[in-house]
């Protein structure tokens, strides 16, 4: 069994989604209640800080550590230079984490906070350590490549958007970059949250990226206004 490892932002006590990653500890990585509860009472005892625990579960035991919530910059750039999926198990957050935090690294030093992950053809797989969500009228479009991986929040946030009527696509083969170049793009991480990507760097200049207009949204909140939603109904740790 692989170590399985999870993050996500705590903020006052509070977080998005926190039963939802209470059951991912239960039903993915097969923590026991016990643990469950252990883990709970130590993040408990953070008090109103604003942190980010790191979770890491192995064969049934568990440790936490915690570490600084890092501020969001003001722009959301991603690199256009699409990646090749390098990751060993793609599927779970854990065993590939050495091989992206060095992707996050290279990128950083190129100006961009997210990078593409293709596959072979190609094909769009997810960014390094966050989902993609692309944007149309009344729709939202999103990875269900066999490598695209789990996500609490992704798939929170998704349920979020079908309960507002918006239509959720799936493309079971990736996402081609060019729809994710030419349509408003959103990151979907647990520690960012849900950012709108600003600008797309590529050959050394970063591009505006697109914004659907307010009047061709077609019910689809916007990035910022999800981002609200999730921390207005953020629950008690």
């Amino acid at each position: 069994m692989p170590e399985y490892v999870t993050t996500f932002a705590i903020r006052g006590g509070r977080a998005p989604h926190f039963s939802r990653q209470l059951a991912w500890l239960r039903d993915t990585a097969a923590l026991s209640p016990l643990k469950l509860t252990e883990v709970r009472t130590t993040l408990q005892e953070l008090g109103p800080d604003d942190v980010r625990p790191v979770i890491r579960a192995d064969q049934g035991a568990v440790s936490v550590s915690i570490r600084s919530l890092p501020a969001l910059p003001e722009s959301h750039v991603l690199d256009a230079e699409p990646i090749l999926d390098r990751r060993v198990q793609p599927v779970f957050t854990g065993p590939d984490l050495g091989w992206q935090n060095r992707q996050l690294a290279q990128l950083a030093a190129r100006g961009a906070v997210e990078g593409l992950l293709v596959d072979e053809a190609g094909a769009v797989i997810s960014a390094v350590r966050s989902g993609l969500l692309v944007i149309l009228p009344g729709e939202v479009v999103v990875s269900s490549h066999p490598r695209t991986p789990q996500s609490v929040i992704r798939n929170a946030v998704l349920d979020l958007l079908a309960e507002r009527g918006v239509t959720v696509t799936e493309r079971p083969a990736g996402l081609p970059l060019s729809e994710l170049r030419v349509n408003e793009t959103w990151t979907v991480g647990s520690v960012n949250g849900v950012r709108r990507v600003t600008g797309w760097r590529e050959y050394g200049s970063v591009l505006t990226a697109p914004t659907l207009p307010d009047d061709q949204r077609g019910g689809v909140p916007t990035a910022d206004e999800v981002e609200t939603h999730r921390w207005a109904h953020a629950e008690e740790i």
